[in-house]
């Protein structure tokens, strides 16, 4: 799902905090589960801020054993081939950060991961915005899509995704979204310009990122959700 490390460089793309995705967590979880939860560092500092159990999935070997020194139980290898070492109705948030794009059939993963959340459980993503203006002056003004180490248009992603396609992609895995904005927003002056003169309809080019929040839809949510 991604890259072996070869070197200490490489390595650095397993380490990414996330602190932005830190907000999209409830509070009052006790357990999670990260999925790609590469050396740990997001991980941790959830484990620390919430008090909670925090397990996680890591397909890099070196990167597990790194978060394994820090989380309370880490598997290493992929999602899919973990998902049934997974306790049922276990986590109250599972928290994929740039993992669905990774995945070969990410509809299947979704829907199975239902299954280990607990009864208020929620899912936690961050998908990269393929709509981001970027990467609409490469393929528009130079005809270019060029795959690259790291980002948006990272060699190892299988999926793309706008916000428009995120909406229905967890509707038909059967969730329902509590929450769903856009971050690492760029704030330049022609993205302002190009939203007013679009009407609006480019409002969503000037995100790298969409956060989602989301439960199972058969989820009855209290009064005062």
């Amino acid at each position: 799902m991604k890259k072996i490390a070869k070197s200490e460089d490489d390595l650095q793309y397993f380490s990414g905090l996330r602190r932005d995705m830190v907000q999209f967590v409830p509070s009052g979880i006790q357990t999670m589960l990260e999925i790609g939860c590469g050396v740990g560092e997001f991980s941790r500092v959830i484990q620390q801020q919430f008090d909670a159990e925090v397990w996680g999935i890591e397909p890099n070997a070196e990167a597990a054993v790194l978060a394994a020194a820090v989380l309370k139980k880490v598997l290493n290898g992929t999602i899919e081939a973990n998902i049934d070492n997974l306790p049922d109705a276990f986590f109250d948030c599972i928290c994929m950060n740039d993992v669905i794009e990774h995945l070969v059939d990410p509809w299947t993963v979704l829907q199975q991961l239902k299954a280990k959340l607990t009864p208020n459980g929620v899912l936690v993503a961050s998908i990269p915005n393929v709509r981001h203006y970027k990467n609409l002056e490469n393929l528009l003004l130079r005809g270019d899509w060029r795959y690259t180490d790291a980002g948006l248009l990272d060699r190892t992603h299988l999926r793309f995704f706008t916000p428009k396609s995120m909406q229905r992609f967890f509707s038909e895995c059967g969730y329902r979204m509590t929450r769903f904005g856009g971050i690492r927003q760029s704030r330049k002056f022609k993205l302002r310009v190009l939203c007013w003169l679009s009407f609006g309809r480019l409002w969503d080019i000037a995100y790298l990122q969409f956060a989602i929040v989301a439960r199972p839809s058969n989820h009855v949510p209290p009064q005062d959700e």
